[in-house]
C-alpha cells in the first residue's frame, strides 16, 4: 500500500536547538522534551519564522510570551545583527516558537548559528566565510 500523502513536519535544527534549550531552562515546570513535540506547521515570514507547536501534557505558564531568558537571541549568517526568539503559551500548551530578525530579512534558511547565554548575552560572533 502507498505511503499516506499527508506530509508530517519535523522540527528543524535549528528549532529543535532552541526548544532543547527551553526544556532544559524550564522542564521543571512542564516543558515538554523535544521528542514530545509536534509541528503543527511552519511559516516563513521574510522578517523570521513562526513554528506552531503542540504537545501531550500542561506546561505552567498559561497565555504568555516566554523568553529563555533576560536575552533570548541568536546570531546567524545572513541575519544582519541578531535574531530574537520565544515561545508563546496558549491554555497551558506551547502553541508557537517565533523566530524574528530584528534587522534586515531572513530567507529562512538555516545556516551556522550561536544562540546568546540567556543570563549574561555573551554570545561569540560567527566567522566571516
Amino acid at each position: 500500500m502507498a505511503q499516506n500523502a499527508l506530509s508530517v513536519l519535523e522540527l528543524t535544527p535549528l528549532e529543535r536547538d532552541l526548544l532543547e534549550r527551553f526544556h532544559k531552562r524550564y522542564a521543571k515546570y512542564g516543558f515538554p522534551s523535544v521528542g514530545q513535540i509536534t509541528v503543527l506547521s511552519r511559516t516563513n515570514t521574510g522578517a523570521g519564522r513562526m513554528t506552531r507547536l503542540t504537545h501531550d501534557g500542561v506546561f505552567e505558564g498559561d497565555g504568555a510570551e516566554v523568553p529563555l531568558g533576560r536575552f533570548s537571541y541568536l546570531v546567524m549568517e545572513g541575519i544582519e545583527s541578531h535574531a530574537e526568539f520565544s515561545i508563546y503559551v496558549n491554555s497551558n500548551k506551547l502553541s508557537m516558537l517565533e523566530i524574528v530578525a530584528l534587522l534586515g530579512k531572513w530567507d529562512g534558511v538555516e545556516r551556522p548559528w550561536k544562540v546568546a547565554d540567556p543570563d549574561t548575552g555573551e554570545c561569540a560572533e560567527l566567522e566571516p566565510v
